[in-house]
């Protein structure tokens, strides 16, 4: 007989309750003693067991979860597990049932379980020592916080994914959505200090801006989708989610569509509405990231919420988690608001092709969406499409119609595997095939059928990329059915109103050179000869509203501060003097 035998704690004696143990002489394996935890933390089937200890237990088994590595799937996972169904069945068949047969049938310790991945180098390599490829923590939590560090961890792959790390990694979800969203909230910040609106006043969401509606309408949307991914135990796909909403969507669209609402002088229900929209998104934000960012989200919530209303939970961890109202998620403003954007993304980028500075106005642009929902609920937002992209005239296009010739190319990184060694014959069909055809495919989302070593393979929409070819005098961009084709032909009354807008930026410069605030309103001086000073003169009202003058003057050098420019290689010297 093989006697189990550790000298060492064999004389090892306690006393407990007045009663006198012995420890025993020997152990079971540790990871498989662990599978008791969740029995032995509630003294529940020891010796001592009392119906206290049984209530206990059974209001507080399954766990909800259990998160630890992989290499625990056969350590704690397992013997958790294993321990569970043993207790559940019993252990032979003179025990049938277990002590947990009472409560469910094929019971298990948890009801879910996250397997972390491994953490790698920036390069997809195993962290080593000898490698010298080891990231310590504290250079992290010391530069860029604990909060990136957090944030960078949830958002850059799934759980159960082994993903890659470095400071540079880390640094740039810092940059990327930490440093967007403290501007964002400092935008707000300084123009709330500015005008203290009354935020207690209630603006009802149905009676605020289209773009208001809209922002509530995603906020309510992402509040519910945040909510219903993090009770599935799914947080990269939420932080992805926050991430797209604060920085492309609030922070790009929102506040840049109404930074002038914030500007303007006149304290009416527009303004407050505005700041209303913005508040609350805020706030709403700032509760969403808080499981996952614990500093930064209580510093928001200290300034955004307490300092107004010091009766709300003193910590944002203590608030209660942000409702949504299906009312207020408006399907038919969301796909309208959609579209604007899509429209506005592809006009930008038809801009860029054409080498046309932004500050340039252009006569027209042609658009075309996918549905004749989405061309009427266009319409009324015409005017935002003339700001973003700069032009004078929108001209809306059927939504069947081919304004462009299409160069259409395979989208390898999805269908490359499926074609293989076929690729080749793909490219040579596309290039033979109608591209108009295939383009009208993918505008109602149908598949295109084409043979392929003798066979016919069918291609959803996604798989192939087109490359609008643009006519004579238009620069246009085509995606998923969307077009934009800009009018890049240039009278002289659009290229001087060109001038008059780069005017306009570098005086908005010497402003912050002269170190005046956004709110200073100047006396400005503009010195210059020829068509600059015509076009200056021609929009000098255009300019006094848009840089906060009060009056234009000709002779720049008599102000207090001053500085020169070159404007398309046309001098122009700018004063500034502040209106006291």
């Amino acid at each position: 007989e093989l006697e189990l035998h550790r000298p060492y704690v064999d004389d090892i004696t306690f006393e407990k309750n007045g009663k006198t143990f012995k420890r025993v002489p020997y152990t079971v394996d540790v990871w498989f003693e662990s599978g008791a935890m969740p029995y032995a933390q509630w003294h529940y089937l020891g010796e001592n067991s009392t119906p206290e200890a049984k209530a206990n237990f059974e209001a507080n088994f399954p766990a909800d979860y259990i998160c630890e590595a992989i290499d625990q799937t056969r350590g704690w996972f397992y013997s958790l597990h294993a321990l569970s169904t043993l207790m559940t069945y019993g252990g032979d068949e003179n025990t049938p049932a277990g002590p947990l047969a009472h409560m469910h049938e094929n019971i298990s310790s948890f009801k879910h379980v996250i397997c972390l991945g491994h953490i790698l180098d920036e390069k997809g390599e195993k962290m080593s020592k000898s490698k010298g490829n080891i990231v310590e923590p504290e250079a992290v939590l010391n530069k860029q916080g604990a909060d990136a560090l957090r944030w960078y961890l949830y958002s850059a792959a799934p759980p159960g994914n082994s993903r890659r790390f470095s400071e540079n990694l880390v640094d740039e979800t810092l940059r990327d959505f930490f440093l967007t969203l403290w501007n964002t909230y400092s935008f707000f910040v300084l123009y709330a200090n500015l005008d203290k609106p009354d935020l207690t006043q209630d603006v009802p969401i149905a009676d605020r801006p289209d773009i208001d509606r809209w922002l509530m309408a995603r906020l309510h949307l992402l509040v519910k989708d945040v909510t219903e991914g993090l009770e599935q135990y799914d947080p990269t796909p939420v932080c992805r989610m926050i991430r797209d909403f604060t920085v492309d969507e609030l922070s790009n669209w929102y506040v840049r569509r109404n930074r002038r609402r914030f500007w303007k002088s006149e304290s009416d229900t527009d303004k407050l509405s505005a700041y209303k929209t913005l508040h609350e998104a805020l706030v709403t934000i700032t509760k969403l990231i808080a499981p996952m960012t614990p500093f930064i989200s209580d510093h928001l919530y200290q300034n955004l919420v307490l300092s107004l209303d010091s009766s709300q939970p003193e910590s944002v961890h203590l608030a209660q988690w942000p409702s949504y109202d299906e009312a207020v998620i408006d399907q038919d403003l969301l796909r309208d608001m959609n579209a604007l954007i899509r429209v506005v993304e592809l006009g930008r980028g038809a801009r860029a092709t054409s080498g046309m500075k932004v500050r340039q106005p252009l006569p027209e642009v042609l658009v075309r969406v996918r549905s004749t929902e989405e061309l009427e609920g266009l319409k009324p937002l015409e005017e935002q499409i003339k700001e973003e992209l700069n032009v004078k005239t929108v001209t809306y296009l059927d939504v069947t119609a081919d304004f462009v010739d299409y160069t259409v190319r395979p989208n390898l990184p999805l269908i490359g595997k499926r074609v293989g060694k076929n690729i080749p014959e793909l490219k040579k069909r596309l290039a033979e095939i109608d591209s108009k055809l295939v383009a009208g495919n993918i505008r109602d989302g149908k598949n295109t059928d084409i043979e392929l070593g003798g066979e016919t393979m069918s291609f959803e929409p996604e798989a192939f990329l087109l490359d609008a070819l643009s006519p004579d005098g238009y620069s246009a961009s085509e995606q998923e059915g969307y077009l934009a084709a800009l009018n890049t032909t240039l009278t002289p009354e659009l290229i001087q109103e060109g001038l008059v807008r780069d005017v306009v930026r570098f005086v908005q410069d010497a402003r912050k050179n002269a170190g005046l605030e956004v709110s200073d309103h100047i006396q400005l001086g503009l010195s210059s000869e020829g068509e600059l000073a015509t076009a200056i003169e021609a929009y000098k009202d255009f300019i006094l509203k848009e840089v906060l003058a009060d009056a234009i003057s000709t002779d720049a050098a008599a102000s207090g501060y001053s500085e020169q420019v070159s404007v398309n290689e046309m001098d122009l010297v700018i004063g500034i003097d502040k209106v006291t």
